[in-house]
């Protein structure tokens, strides 16, 4: 993966390429409209377009009062693999942006990100500021490989024969990375902090939580494993860059929930 920084001359491009936005949710109410009217206030887009997995809050509502085009994918398409991939699918650019539903892009997002768009790119994002401080760690270390669908820019048609997005919940954006660097394109990491990922510890607990316990209820005791042992590698790896252990606390404590919440999907009939 190549780490760049922005320079004057990638500034002065002219903004006339449009992309497709995708965005794929899930109970985002608290969130989302302030990460649509970034989007609106920052980026030159073609359409936005927003892929539900069945929220049962303001989602939709939301969603569909700011100008978005919204599909739901209920029960067995509630996959962020395949709802990322079917949303490319409905997309018409030739490029397209991924922005998770709690990201707000800052007003130099596109400014910078436009230079990026290249016949040689296969997938290209930036850091992002984040309240929640393992979050933040992560984001900010390149010693961690950060790979994120959070503000990325992806060629359309390389998305589209990645047919295995189709079954993967989780881990997708390390897979799709991977994916293109195979075929011979770059996965460009902007050093920049060009966005704010809006997510707490707490919403970190829950998301980790929930995944886990799905992973219970369907017995795939090896995807558990590895997310487990994914928790364990960034515990590991913080402490390693902060030189304290002010961190592991939170990450055991998240390890333990995850472990509590996927025996609680294993008992789940």
């Amino acid at each position: 993966m190549q780490v760049i920084s922005s320079n004057n001359n990638s500034r002065k491009l002219k903004m006339d390429k449009v992309v497709d936005v995708l965005i794929v949710t899930y109970n985002s109410s608290r969130t989302l409209k302030k990460c649509l009217q970034c989007i609106k206030n920052a980026v030159p887009y073609n359409r936005i377009i927003v892929g539900d997995g069945g929220s049962n809050d303001r989602t939709i509502e939301i969603a569909k009062h700011e100008g978005a085009e919204v599909y739901s994918f209920p029960r067995k398409d509630n996959l962020i693999g395949r709802i990322r991939y079917k949303l490319a699918e409905k997309a018409e650019k030739d490029w397209m942006l991924y922005v998770d539903s709690d990201v707000y892009l800052y007003q130099n997002f596109w400014t910078i990100m436009r230079c990026l768009i290249r016949p040689n790119v296969g997938m290209a994002f930036a850091v992002q500021d984040s309240p929640a401080r393992t979050l933040n760690t992560y984001l900010t270390s390149r010693k961690l490989g950060f790979i994120t669908f959070g503000n990325t820019i992806v060629p359309r048609h390389l998305m589209l024969v990645c047919k295995e997005m189709l079954n993967l919940n989780g881990g997708e954006d390390v897979f799709f990375a991977k994916f293109v660097k195979k075929r011979g394109y770059e996965v460009i990491c902007l050093n920049e902090h060009l966005s704010f990922h809006d997510k707490s510890e707490e919403d970190l607990d829950r998301k980790f939580s929930r995944w886990a316990r799905e992973l219970g209820e369907e017995k795939l005791l090896m995807k558990f494993i590895l997310l487990e042992l994914s928790n364990i590698r960034n515990m590991a790896c913080m402490t390693i860059k902060d030189g304290t252990i002010s961190d592991t606390s939170i990450l055991l404590r998240r390890s333990w929930k995850m472990l509590s919440s996927f025996i609680e999907g294993l008992k789940a009939p």
